[in-house]
């Protein structure tokens, strides 16, 4: 009993101790009369939890939006206790504490304008109980004034000034409402919004009328006010004036932080793209004074035309149909036959091509994904627009988990720096478990740095260990080398190799290893394209041994300002299977699209390659990828292939062709035939060509596969200048009045 009296005893002294006990705190007055008080309770001591009751109805601490008159709270806790407390709110004369954004103006940067326009825009709440109509007064400056209706919710937005007054200045404000109450404050002029550099590209035509035309956007990273990086994308088409798509979700669809947009449902025509920043909920791009940051044009396909559109998508159900939560793959080629017509699906795994009406066959390019419906390839007919046909790809993974990864590089010269990329894709949308990723570099050359940073680099081995690759997951690496200032290394093939593993199986290894050879070469004209069959040649294809074909395209700013964007076009030929192609790795972030009847273009967007003259090691870059012939090839085909590489606005810089021969390891065509003969070899500036059929023409192929000179004979022998021609190793290919080809090497001194 005496213990039990101890605790009640001491519980009563704690209670004791802690006398319930609330404040009011009076956080805004009545403006004017109107219901524009605010109250806030503070309650100490007792034992929770608490009850609270205004004399005016409200049970919570805050008590907002109140007229003029005392008020009183009564709280209650947890053991019975009460206690009252009162307070008023007064009247005062004007709206002063409700013009503007607040008391904070470093918050009114949030309201901006975009950059060269003018008057600048300053949106701000006045009150919401002010009785209209309002006037604004604005001494000493030119202004306008409107109110923003919410496009979404169809609720009145802020009040709006246009003011012509520089950025960072203060303005005096007075704003009289309809009862005749005056509000005066500061406005803050803000800073205007830059507009990020937003680049399109895979542009998809469409037929007339027809919404299936698509593009892609893209950024750098943007921070505007207060530096966010969110913001929001508008297009509009410029034939109707609308925005698609149209109404409240215009604002909503195109979102960054920063991330790649893909626009679908455009029709035909020009379209101009806008930026909204996130903070600006009610603001509208007119107002703003913002210009479109760019245009593009969707091809008018013409009437004559038609659309098939699908979706590939991972059936993990089998049920030949899309359910939630099923894998959509991003990247993958559809062919149409006959053609042939390409697509590429997005990231949501769709795709939309365009085409004349006919029957056609359809099929996905891939070794890790089937079809298991219908069976590939999958018949379809496709009518005149607005008849749409659709297939699905409903796919099974071939493999549970396959990683593939690629290597390239660009130019190697003796005392220049020397870059590698790789790319690592997981190919699946199974994890990979962890992944270890080794270069193992040529011992000639130094290591100076690599993007990200290797977990060890030990002599000539970098290697990263990382977490996993999620589904359809890229990672880049960037690595730069040194090449030693020796002119003896002139021709020395550099070679590295790049492995890849994960710790999960993967079940196609042979796509885990890469191996890139780089001849050094002196100076030479850095925009060029390089082939490299499967067995390393770089002028022929061996019909018996070759598989793919492996370009680099490599391209060096030497203008005299830095490159802000570069596209690289190139219009495969016929002989090359489009189909097939793998893009592989490159020495910038980029961005590639396949179209047409084999249209590949890879787009740099805000890539700031420096000139030559300010920054030579950095002005470099290069991009890959690996494609097969279409087969059967016959011994003689010539597999020639060029690119159009644009810096920026300027004319195109076309590459001189690389040039492959197809020929039987141990066919009629020899590797050095008995036919043709040269001399002298070496030769210094004349070579003599003698042979036993008349010569048509000849071509005189560099190591690397581009054609650097050409020349029409007409008779069994000739000579051709090679005093032009830069020291090394090249193949001269003469074509005879017969049809055949005759294939020589010679060294020029």
């Amino acid at each position: 009993m005496a213990r039990s009296l101890l605790f009640f005893l001491s519980a009563l002294s704690l209670v004791t101790a802690n006398a319930l006990t609330v404040t009011i705190y009076v956080n805004g007055t009545s403006a004017c009369g109107q219901a524009t008080g605010a109250m806030y309770a503070y309650i100490e001591g007792g034992v929770p939890p608490y009850t609270m009751l205004w004399s005016n109805g409200v049970t919570t601490e805050e008590n907002v939006y109140v007229p003029a008159g005392w008020y009183s709270i009564t709280v209650t806790d947890a053991l019975g206790t009460q206690v009252t407390e009162w307070a008023e709110i007064v009247v005062t004369p004007t709206y002063t504490e409700y013009l503007g954004i607040g008391n904070d103006p470093s918050q009114d940067d949030r309201y901006s304008h975009c950059a060269g326009s003018t008057p600048y825009v300053i949106p701000f709440r006045i009150g919401y109980f002010a009785e209209g109509p309002y006037t604004f007064d604005v001494p000493g400056y030119a202004f306008s004034s409107y109110t923003m209706e919410g496009e979404c919710s169809g609720s009145t937005g802020p009040f709006v000034l246009q003011v012509d007054a520089p950025p960072g200045s203060s303005v005096p404000v007075t704003m009289t409402d309809g009862a005749g109450c005056v509000s005066t404050g500061q406005m803050l002029i803000p800073n205007p919004i830059p507009q990020p550099p937003i680049d399109v590209s895979n542009i998809q035509g469409t037929c007339t009328n027809a919404p299936y035309g698509s593009a892609l956007l893209t950024m750098d990273t943007w921070s505007g006010p207060g530096g966010s990086t969110n913001m929001k994308i508008r297009v509009k088409r410029v034939s109707t004036g609308e925005w698609v798509p149209s109404g409240c979700s215009s604002y909503q669809v195109y979102r960054w932080n920063p991330q790649p947009v893909y626009l679908t449902g455009l029709l035909p025509g020009e379209h101009e793209v806008y930026f909204h920043p996130e903070f600006f909920s009610l603001v509208d791009e007119e107002h703003l004074g913002c210009a479109p940051i760019t245009t593009f044009t969707v091809p008018d396909l013409g009437t004559d035309c038609g659309v098939v559109t699908g979706t590939v998508f991972v059936d993990n159900n089998q049920n030949c149909s899309i359910n939630l939560g099923e894998p959509r793959v991003p990247g993958m080629i559809i062919e149409a036959l006959p053609g042939p017509w390409y697509g590429v699906t997005n990231d949501l795994g769709t795709f939309a091509i365009a085409m004349p009406p006919g029957a056609y066959t359809l099929e996905q390019q891939s070794t890790v994904l089937a079809e298991h419906c219908v069976g590939a390839p999958i018949p379809v007919t496709v009518d005149v627009w607005p008849a749409l046909s659709t297939v699905q790809f409903p796919d099974t993974s071939l493999v549970d988990l396959d990683a593939m990864i690629a290597l390239g590089s660009g130019l190697a010269r003796p005392g220049f720096q020397f870059q590698y990329a790789m790319t690592v894709r997981n190919l699946t949308p199974t994890l990979s478990g962890a992944v270890t990723v080794t270069l193992t570099i040529d011992p000639v050359l130094g290591f100076v740095s690599a993007t990200p940073n290797p977990t060890s680099v030990v002599g000539n081995v970098i290697t990263w260990t990382q977490s996993q690759l999620t589904a359809w997951e890229e990672r880049t690496y960037q690595v730069v080398t040194q090449v030693p200032p020796d002119v003896g290394l002139l021709g020395t093939v550099l070679t590295a190799t790049a492995q890849l593993s994960t710790a999960n199986a993967d079940g196609d290894l042979t796509n885990n290893t890469a191996t890139n050879d780089r001849i050094v070469t002196g100076s030479y004209d850095p925009n060029d394209k390089l082939a490299t069959t499967t067995s390393g040649s770089s002028t022929v294809w061996d019909l018996d041994a070759d598989e793919w074909i492996d370009y680099t395209i490599r391209f060096q700013n030497t203008g005299t300002d830095t490159a802000f964007n570069i596209l690289i076009t190139d219009t495969l030929p016929a002989v090359l299977d489009a189909g097939s192609l793998q893009v592989g790795t490159s020495s910038h972030v980029h961005t590639w699209e396949l179209t047409g009847q084999g249209i590949l273009k890879f787009r740099f967007t805000n890539i700031l390659l420096p000139d030559s003259n300010v920054n030579e090691p950095l002005s470099h870059g290069f991009v890959g990828f690996r494609i097969r012939p279409r087969l059967p090839l016959l011994p003689g085909t010539t597999v020639e292939n060029i690119a159009n590489i644009y810096f920026d606005f300027n004319p195109p810089v076309i590459t001189e062709p690389s040039v492959l021969v197809a020929e039987f390891s141990t066919g009629v065509i020899g590797t050095d035939n008995a036919a043709l003969e040269l001399s002298p070899v070496p030769v210094s500036d004349r070579l003599n060509l003698t042979a036993t059929t008349e010569i048509r023409s000849v071509r005189i192929i560099a190591t690397d596969g581009r054609e650097v000179g050409q020349r029409s004979i007409q008779a069994t022998s000739g000579a051709i200048d090679v005093s032009m021609l830069r020291a090394g190793a090249y193949l001269l290919v003469a074509t005879m009045s017969d049809g055949s080809a005759a294939r020589k090497r010679f060294i020029k001194q």
